[in-house]
Formats: structure tokens, sequence, C-alpha cells
């Protein structure tokens, strides 16, 4: 009477209820494949309902997909689409299995890849409060550099055009 499909429950609370058993031996509670085709990927793809009936024509909004980076299954990444006006998917967010982000990039070489054409990492302080935005670079490590936290500007040769090396107790302005 709801109108609510339950899988694994006798009394969904959503429009799909998937109820699974413990995921403790990594058993799955669902499961999206992309069928018998090589070299497709798995993925959901979200359209939300638009405002009025007449434009209603079915418009995807975002689509998530995961796939092998390589035909050996060596590495998989987790893709993040969104669409443009024309409902054209754009590459929004990757997280690979070596655990690296890209923004903007399907191949983010570190931990933390931003591409765009004008790049800007934001840090807004938004409380009403008078609590600061901090941006943090911290080495906990056991070597000889701990405690170093090193920033470097590039140019567009990149080339460092300004470093900032801060050690404990002290640190040094170059550029």
């Amino acid at each position: 009477t709801s109108g609510n499909v339950g899988i694994g429950t006798t009394s969904p609370s959503a429009t799909l209820d998937v109820t699974g058993k413990s995921v403790a031996n990594n058993d799955a509670s669902l499961k999206i494949r992309n069928g018998t085709s090589i070299n497709n990927e798995a993925a959901i793809e979200l359209y939300p309902n638009l405002l009025t009936a007449a434009t209603a024509t079915g418009y995807r909004a975002a689509r998530i997909f995961a796939d092998f980076t390589s035909d050996s299954y060596t590495g998989s990444r987790l893709n993040f689409q969104t669409t443009t006006s024309g409902n054209t998917l754009v590459d929004a967010m990757t997280i690979l299995s070596a655990g690296n982000v890209g923004i903007g990039t399907t191949s983010p070489d570190s931990e933390l890849h931003i591409a765009t054409t004008s790049p800007v990492l934001k840090i807004d302080e938004s409380e009403a409060t008078s609590a600061a935005a901090i941006l943090k670079f911290d080495s906990d490590r056991a070597s000889a550099t701990a405690g170093i936290a090193n920033i470097q500007i590039y140019n567009n040769g990149g080339t460092p055009a300004v470093e900032i090396i801060a050690k404990r107790g002290s640190s040094d302005i170059a550029g």
C-alpha cells in the first residue's frame, strides 16, 4: 500500500529498502554489476524530479561509477560525475585504490590533486564566533625531518617562487 519495495525485509521503510546479512565477512547488502559486458563500469545515476511535468524529460544530475584502472584488475577507482547544461557528464571527483583523490582530474598523482584552470583552495570559518580558519601541516615522523613543514608556491615554469620551511621553534621564508 505504501509503494515501498523490500528485499530481505517484510516492512520496507523507503522506496527501496535492502536489508542484508552482516557485512563482517566482506558480504555486500547490495551489489551493482555491469552484467556480462567487458570493460564497462558499474554505475548509479541520479535523476531528480524536475520542477514541472512539461520539463520532466529524464535529465540526470549525477553519476557514480566504479571500474578498474587497467585490464589486469590491479587497481580500481570510484568516480563522481555531475552534469552541465545539456545533460553532459563531467568528471567532478575520482578516488583511486591507492587513496589518491582527484578533483577535476581522473588521474590524481598525490593524496589530494586539484586540477582546474583557476585553482583556489578556500578555507572559510563560517561560525559567528572569533574562531579562525586554520591550515595545518603536521609532521610527526620519527626521522631527521620530523617537525618540519614545507610549503612551496610554484611559478608557471614549475620552479618554486616562494618556499616556507617551518621548523620547531623557528621558520624560514625564501623566495
